[in-house]
């Protein structure tokens, strides 16, 4: 009797323990200036319970289109844009797709390198580095996976293109450079 009420305990804690992580992940959408600091892969990998991999579905080192803004760019500057999916090793479970646009020349040499000869996820290359960061959450809610990242995450998901998904859009700014980003990140969930 004693080793049954033990396992419903634990049983239990295991419960408890995986709620408190998805509403962590909930928060951090929902709420994003509350979790503002913390990138979604430990969060997520703590939800799936076994580390999570990296797939790269694109990345090309190429010329700004169009001016952005929120990365002090005009057209024709250099940029690094990724596209990747987390998903689970051994179940191929997507949990996440993010797009990111990355500035060069902002970026650390080491950070730069990385990313452009691997598959890392870009919070633990920072975090490997000890690079102090900060993050500006610039967009978040709710949405269709349709009218998310122009309609480009709904193919990596299944779910059809008007499923709910959070989202959330930050700015990254990585020392020795915090006058200007280093990056724009848009993060897609469904939930």
């Amino acid at each position: 009797m004693h080793q049954s009420l033990i396992a419903a305990k634990e049983g239990k804690a295991a419960i408890d323990l995986k709620i408190s992580i998805e509403h962590l992940i909930r928060l951090a959408f929902e709420q994003p200036a509350l979790l503002s600091g913390v990138f979604m892969t430990p969060l997520l990998e703590a939800h799936a319970g076994s580390p999570l991999h990296v797939r790269l579905l694109a990345q090309q080192l190429c010329l700004a289109q169009a001016p952005i803004p929120e990365l002090m760019l005009d057209r024709g500057e250099p940029i690094l844009e990724r596209k990747v999916l987390l998903q689970g090793r051994e179940n191929a479970i997507t949990y996440l797709y993010a797009e990111s646009v990355m500035v060069p020349r902002v970026l650390p040499a080491p950070v730069s390198a990385r990313l452009l000869h691997g598959e890392e996820p870009i919070g633990r290359i920072l975090q490997e580095l000890r690079l102090p960061t900060f993050r500006e959450i610039i967009a978040h809610g709710r949405a269709s996976l349709g009218e998310i990242a122009g309609g480009r995450a709904a193919e990596h998901f299944e779910a059809g293109r008007s499923t709910d998904v959070f989202y959330r859009t930050l700015l990254l700014y990585v020392h020795p450079s915090p006058q200007s980003a280093a990056m724009r990140i848009t993060e897609v969930m469904p939930f």
